[in-house]
């Protein structure tokens, strides 16, 4: 194999693995949503109407970007929704710790793991954004 087909492999591996991540936070979050409002609603940094429709539509844009990211002609707007949420997951995290309360669930995931926050998170979220 050449090297463009190993960075083709790599990249497609890339892609299908974050697409994974993605719809399996999104349907966690989706099969206990009002666990996830709740959770979102702890971090304590949005307003309460702001965070509740936060947590009703970051499920349905997790599972948006996993198709996008399988999408060969729509993969470019996949890794940028993707790289956003991230950054976005990753900032709403490091507030949280910032604040003292490490000790509660990170919601990634809704029920489906009980993942708490901590620099693991932190470290794992940016593994994915490197991925993009």
């Amino acid at each position: 194999m050449f090297m463009s087909e190993y960075w083709l492999l790599a990249t497609l591996w890339a892609r299908w693995t974050l697409a994974a991540v993605m719809a399996v936070a999104a349907v966690g979050k989706l099969l206990d949503q009002r666990h996830f409002i709740d959770t979102v609603l702890d971090y304590r940094i949005l307003p309460a109407p702001a965070a509740q429709l936060f947590a009703r539509v970051i499920p349905q844009l997790e599972l948006i970007a996993a198709v996008l990211l399988v999408a060969d002609s729509q993969m470019a707007w996949g890794v940028m929704l993707s790289g956003l949420m991230l950054m976005i997951f990753t900032l709403a995290a490091i507030i949280k710790m910032a604040r003292g309360n490490n000790v509660v669930q990170c919601g990634c995931v809704g029920k489906l793991i009980n993942e708490r926050l901590g620099w693991p998170l932190i470290v794992r979220n940016g593994c994915l954004f490197i991925m993009l």
